[in-house]
């Protein structure tokens, strides 16, 4: 095909094709930069919604964690109260073998001895051995012990009272 277009109309149809391949181009380039831009909104949105509902998730595990935590501390202070409460008794309940040998010498007659301590903690029983000069020395100890309000069920064996003097003598009583 022959071309009988002047070289100056020729240019100018070269240069109206070319400005429509740019314009073409560039509606291309624009809408795909559109697209571009649209997907990365969508994606920052997404991102961020993920993002958001891990922190919830975190935040709740944070919470189940500090509720196992506090549920452990307060097993532990439970525990240690019920430790502190048993020590308590236990010091409450304690008796000491002292006070009563300390109870019992204020009130021994001058001429009694005393031999033997026997100290029974669990029925709180004392038994006690020694040596009266004299009956009436024995008899002043029996009174002196009933007469103690921490004393009780004061008891001599009849083998305490059969000699006269130098009696060597066994007691028991509760404390």
């Amino acid at each position: 095909m022959i071309n009988l277009l002047p070289a100056s109309e020729k240019n100018r149809l070269c240069q109206e094709k070319n400005r429509q391949i740019v314009l073409i181009l560039g509606f291309l380039s624009f809408f795909w930069l559109l697209s571009f831009a649209f997907l990365m909104i969508v994606i920052s949105i997404r991102i961020a919604s993920e993002v958001e509902r891990q922190e919830i998730f975190l935040s709740i595990e944070e919470k189940s964690i500090k509720n196992e935590q506090l549920a452990l501390a307060e097993k532990e202070i439970d525990e240690i109260n019920k430790k502190a409460l048993a020590v308590g008794d236990f010091y409450v309940n304690q008796v000491f073998a002292g006070d009563i040998i300390e109870k019992v010498s204020q009130d021994l007659p001058e001429k009694i001895h005393l031999t033997g301590f026997y100290f029974q903690k669990e029925s709180r029983t004392v038994s006690l051995s020694g040596f009266a000069e004299n009956r009436e020395d024995l008899l002043v100890l029996k009174g002196n012990l009933e007469k103690l309000k921490d004393f009780s069920d004061v008891y001599f064996p009849p083998a305490s009272w059969v000699r006269a003097k130098d009696i060597n003598f066994q007691v028991s009583f509760s404390f």
